[in-house]
């Protein structure tokens, strides 16, 4: 019975090895095809291609321009287009710094093409191509101009790249922009959580009502020209939101190098939440001067 079982395993032991090999390679395979179709989120020819078809060639006009300061640039003679992007290189000089680009359409209309900001940069010097953000997929706008946005910082646009409005869809472009909306959202969440991991910030990052607006809805919300420069603020989701430079991480086991105090409850201040208190609110839950969380949307509070 031995020598009947040492046989069969001689035949069988090398299949299994081969099955198992196999699949090995079937999983390797299937590995490099998504790692060659994975999302490029911030890249204007990813999603044009699968908008539009990958046919589709992107007319480059060089621009060579460098911006030190807020400055716009008009764009004449662009005509309607379905896509907008740049490539250049930034300079990101303190923990303060932004880098925005706004396409500012015939209408007036606004769209955010790029910005940048320390949360979500790994270098302070860096080259960009081909980016763009709510300027990937458009609806056939027609350029006025670009706005520059810049705070202790500078860009340099090489070119921007356009697709006009001769190209034909090819998928529902609907479908798709929202699937790049999400993924570029899960991008930025991504980028802003490890850099808080990195710099040992308090708070933790992700996708909120007020991160998921468009450029044009913040503007609204915040009732002002621009859109302030948060850095990363939209994407809040808890903790203590406390800017600090990587020379000086806040260590969770020494606070000392913080202005903040250890904490604070607003419901008891004042005994606001004591029924013997002359502050008392009456509330049994112990409210105390907190009231329900409301959307105060109207940008006329403070």
């Amino acid at each position: 019975m031995i020598t009947k079982y040492k046989r069969r395993s001689f035949y069988v032991l090398p299949l299994l090895l081969t099955l198992i090999l196999s699949l090995a390679g079937l999983d390797s395979v299937h590995a490099q095809s998504q790692g060659a179709e994975s999302p490029q989120p911030f890249t204007a020819s990813y999603w044009v291609k699968k908008a539009l078809g990958s046919n589709q060639h992107q007319r480059q006009v060089e621009l060579e321009k460098t911006f030190l300061q807020n400055d716009e640039l008009q764009l004449a003679q662009i005509g309607n287009i379905l896509s907008f992007s740049i490539s250049g290189s930034i300079e990101l000089n303190s923990q303060q710094s932004l880098v925005r680009v706004v396409l500012i359409d015939n209408d007036l209309h606004e769209y955010l093409i790029y910005e940048a900001y320390p949360l979500i940069e790994r270098d302070s010097s860096f080259s960009m191509s081909d980016q763009c953000r709510e300027t990937c997929l458009l609806d056939g706008v027609g350029v006025h101009s670009l706005r520059i946005e810049l705070i202790d910082a500078s860009i340099h646009i090489d070119r921007y790249a356009v697709i006009d409005t001769s190209a034909a869809a090819k998928h529902d472009v609907g479908d798709i922009r929202e699937q790049m909306f999400d993924t570029q959202q899960k991008q930025m969440v991504k980028r802003i959580q490890n850099h808080i991991s990195k710099l040992r910030l308090r708070w933790t990052a992700g996708s909120t009502s007020v991160s998921r607006m468009s450029f044009a809805e913040k503007k609204r919300l915040f009732g002002s020209d621009t859109v302030p420069n948060l850095q990363g603020l939209e994407y809040y989701q808890g903790g203590i939101f406390e800017t600090k430079p990587p020379t000086e991480p806040t260590s969770v086991e020494n606070d000392s190098d913080t202005s903040l105090i250890e904490s604070f409850d607003w419901r008891n201040r004042h005994g606001a939440n004591d029924p013997d208190s002359p502050y008392y609110d009456g509330d049994p839950t112990g409210s105390g001067w907190i009231t329900a969380v409301t959307q105060q949307g109207c940008a006329d509070c403070w």
